[in-house]
């Protein structure tokens, strides 16, 4: 299996091709900026257009999300994961926290 990614002029993924025996697949993810930028703050992924082909098989699937600032955190508020020409299924986190974990 072989993976391709490319990247935009600042690094950031922008494609990623897929090609197995028996699958073929791309991933196009879209970002969205920070609404509060600090220095080092990464991209946050605002949906993901996924294209899966398994023999005659094809699978066209919508990600979409949002996010909220929890403790500092910006966490998914709203998912939603379209399976197009199919089914849809929408979910909203709420009363959302963080905890601190240490390493073991």
């Amino acid at each position: 299996m072989t993976t391709t990614i490319t990247i935009d002029r600042v690094g950031t993924p922008t494609h990623y091709a897929i090609d197995g025996a028996a699958m073929k697949a791309t991933i196009d993810p879209h970002y969205a900026p920070s609404l509060n930028p600090v220095s080092g703050d990464l991209r946050r992924i605002s949906s993901l257009d996924v294209k899966e082909q398994i023999g005659t098989s094809t699978i066209n699937v919508r990600l979409s999300l949002d996010y909220q600032e929890v403790d500092g955190f910006n966490v998914p508020k709203h998912v939603s994961f379209d399976l197009l020409g199919a089914y849809s299924i929408n979910m909203e986190f709420f009363n959302c926290k963080t905890t601190a974990r240490t390493a073991p």
